[in-house]
């Protein structure tokens, strides 16, 4: 099943609020498609993710790498979690989605 369009959108969401988690935190965004990401709108980033998702490459390669990482996708959902925490940027999306009090 394709996620839903309000996942889609807190999914882009969560990834913006993360560059501005980062650089909050002193850390150099690279390489610079990434800094480009950083400050392109939300909207703009969730039309892409809707792109990719619903792709051939994504289903293939995307969803199997997922499947085949769940630790490592904790890990890193830990960390952000921690990050958000330290930087003390608002960050609704990211508290959201890893449903932070």
């Amino acid at each position: 099943m394709p996620p839903s369009d309000p996942d889609i959108k807190l999914a882009a969401a969560v990834i913006h609020e993360s560059y501005a988690v980062l650089k909050a935190l002193g850390h150099k965004i690279v390489p610079f498609s990434q800094r480009v990401a950083a400050v392109t709108p939300v909207f703009v980033l969730a039309f892409l993710f809707r792109l990719l998702l619903n792709s051939r490459f994504f289903e293939v390669g995307g969803i199997y790498h997922a499947q085949q990482a769940p630790d490592e996708l904790k890990a890193l959902a830990d960390d952000l979690r921690a990050a958000a925490f330290r930087s003390g940027v608002p960050a609704p999306a990211i508290r959201k989605a890893l449903e932070m009090k």
